[in-house]
């Protein structure tokens, strides 16, 4: 249990970092080079190297890192922050080709998340754009994505819009950077999204001096719910990403209306998944006293946790990828019988594991 070990050390130092309490947050600092080896190659497997250099920029706990660490953590973050301009470039650009074409679109997560919850679009760390468009609106979307010189990223050419293939967005890139354009925000077996909701709630919201038409902080949770999940059924955790839903949590838990949030994922199908990917956020960052509303609305629910402490959060997080087990916790997730899950799944793998064979993080245009 080591690495979980590490990450509530983490953990701590980042919520000490955040609520800017130094002296706290030195009491979980390495203070000898094998430990601080270790927080680097946690921070940066876990994409929280530039964020984690902000948070001690020009501070006390900065100057007890050497120069050579203190300047990999500041490369992080340069190399974050380049990525993220480029992608706002990219995205501007995107968005004068499908308003050409007249193809409405919604940003969802990446910049949208960055700005809003950590206050910059360089503060995250972040792989690609995601935009969502009509399904039949994709082939005129993947048209002006490659009249731009995008080019898809998959090796086998599938009707997408076919929900037997379990396969919600087309990902597009060049050296520019790279662009999801999903037609659903994920396509999971029993799980029925009001994507007309999600269309009607989108606002636009600028960032950089660019009008966006973005989702609503309650969809953009919502969908970092379902990433989650999905996490929970490869067994591959990213702190990021935990991170992102405890800061949403952090800031708006005292204006979502959670009662009414929790009924809108049951008749979507989805509350079984939320409630317990919400609750391993609580339970692993500790955070219960900082959104008390959220905690409140899932009191009802109790019986439904699968997650119900922080020992369950830390053993979800150390489990090893893509084990049967990680598959049958998933398939109790969600609203249909675990022999469906599993048909479903069968049957389309071979499809998914060819179709993104080509696609994900370790590929670079």
């Amino acid at each position: 249990m080591p690495e979980q070990l590490e990450i509530l050390r983490l953990i701590r130092l980042l919520r000490y970092l955040v609520d800017g309490d130094i002296d706290s947050a030195a009491g979980y600092f390495p203070d000898d080079k094998a430990a601080r080896d270790s927080l680097l190659a946690l921070l940066g497997r876990n994409q929280l190297g530039g964020y984690f250099h902000l948070l001690i920029k020009d501070g006390p706990l900065q100057s007890l890192l050497p120069a050579v660490e203190a300047a990999e953590l500041e490369k992080a973050y340069l190399t974050q922050a380049e990525r993220a301009h480029s992608h706002l470039v990219l995205l501007k650009q995107l968005q004068q080709c499908f308003e050409r074409r007249n193809v409405p679109f919604v940003v969802l997560k990446g910049l949208y998340i960055s700005h809003r919850f950590f206050g910059d679009i360089s503060k995250r760390f972040m792989w690609d754009l995601d935009v969502l468009v009509h399904p039949e609106d994709l082939q005129l979307a993947l048209e002006a994505a490659e009249s731009m010189g995008l080019a898809p990223t998959a090796e086998l050419p599938v009707d997408v819009t076919d929900p037997r293939w379990g396969i919600h967005a087309v990902e597009l890139a060049d050296q520019r950077g790279k662009v999801d354009i999903h037609i659903a925000l994920r396509n999971l077996p029993g799980i029925h999204i009001d994507l007309d909701r999600q269309w009607r709630h989108a606002r636009p919201y600028t960032i950089d001096g660019a009008p966006l038409p973005c989702a609503s902080d309650e969809d953009t949770l919502f969908l970092c719910c379902l990433g989650l999940g999905t996490d929970m059924r490869r067994g591959r955790f990213n702190l990021r990403k935990v991170w992102d839903v405890y800061l949403m949590l952090r800031q708006i838990d005292g204006t979502i209306d959670w009662p009414a949030f929790l009924a809108q994922r049951d008749r979507e199908g989805a509350l079984q998944l939320v409630i317990n990917t919400l609750a391993f956020v609580i339970f692993l960052i500790d955070c219960a006293e900082e959104c008390p509303s959220v905690v409140a609305a899932l009191q009802p629910h109790s019986r439904r946790l699968i997650i119900g402490s922080t020992e369950d959060a830390l053993a979800l997080y150390g489990r090893r990828q893509s084990t049967l087990h990680n598959h049958r916790l998933f398939s109790r997730l969600l609203p249909i019988p675990a022999w469906r899950y599993w048909l479903q799944w069968l049957v389309t793998a071979p499809a998914r594991r060819l179709y993104y064979r080509g696609t994900g993080p370790k590929k670079k245009p």
